[in-house]
């Protein structure tokens, strides 16, 4: 059985105050294991109009 997103948002929030501090010590651990790095991330927030409507992207005169 696979949960839906409303049942993940759910629980992360009826027990946010619980998984904190399990999250501090996850990363903690990772740190001390070397298999994290910290640094900066970046994203770019460039909004591209799309053209692709499914007649379109799907035909074989548009492949060619």
């Amino acid at each position: 059985m696979v949960s839906d997103h409303d049942t993940i948002a759910t629980f992360r929030k009826r027990f946010l105050n619980q998984l904190q501090p399990l999250f501090v010590q996850i990363l903690a651990l990772a740190r001390e294991m070397e298999i994290i790095k910290r640094g900066k991330v970046s994203l770019d927030g460039t909004k591209v109009k799309a053209n692709a409507s499914k007649n379109h992207a799907l035909s074989w005169g548009a492949c060619l």
